[in-house]
């Protein structure tokens, strides 16, 4: 005859034995603890994070309340990237904590997640993507990408030409009036 136990809250203080003509399986080594932490509680001895780890062996004393935790006491962390799974936003892929835990190939600090060119580094300001002649659009939009620094550019990247002759505002001598590329972008 096996004896089974039967637990209840740790606050009875107390353990029920019931004897019962059955077989029991043994138990593994690891399934009272296993049994310990998923259920929470520790038969008195101090748990001070309440994850079901006792404070003497437990590695990461100040998990979070809720936070799923493994048999040293530590936030989970299936990827192994050093980002806990509640902290991580791809928590099966393996990234860094500047990114949340999300991978970033082109090492700009911009998840491929949120990259617009994960495989060129670029800013965060242009969506990972980078802005070669740094006029504030991204290369991949950039019509004009040689655009002299400091120029006026609209939404394609190219100069600005206010009055629509063909002279960008920086070389138009006239910009308010249309012109000729021969005269310098002024009427004739």
């Amino acid at each position: 005859m096996k004896v089974r136990s039967l637990v209840f809250p740790a606050t009875l203080g107390m353990l029920l034995f019931s004897c019962q003509k059955e077989e029991v399986a043994p138990m593994n080594p690891f399934q009272y603890e296993d049994v310990q932490n998923k259920i929470g509680f520790n038969l008195g001895k101090p748990d001070s994070d309440n994850d079901g780890v006792p404070d003497k062996r437990d590695d990461c004393p100040s998990t979070p309340t809720g936070v799923q935790v493994d048999r040293s006491g530590c936030p989970l962390d299936a990827d192994g990237d050093g980002v806990p799974d509640y902290q991580d936003q791809c928590p099966t892929e393996p990234g860094t904590a500047a990114t949340q835990g999300c991978p970033d190939r082109d090492g700009d600090g911009v998840a491929d997640k949120d990259d617009q060119c994960p495989d060129q580094p670029g800013t965060a300001a242009m969506q990972g993507c980078p802005d070669t002649d740094g006029d504030g659009v991204a290369d991949p939009d950039d019509q004009c990408p040689d655009t002299p620094a400091g120029v006026q550019v609209g939404a394609n990247g190219c100069p600005v030409d206010s009055d629509g002759d063909g002279v960008p505002d920086y070389q138009d001598q006239c910009p308010t009036e249309a012109g000729t590329v021969e005269t310098q972008g002024c009427p004739i």
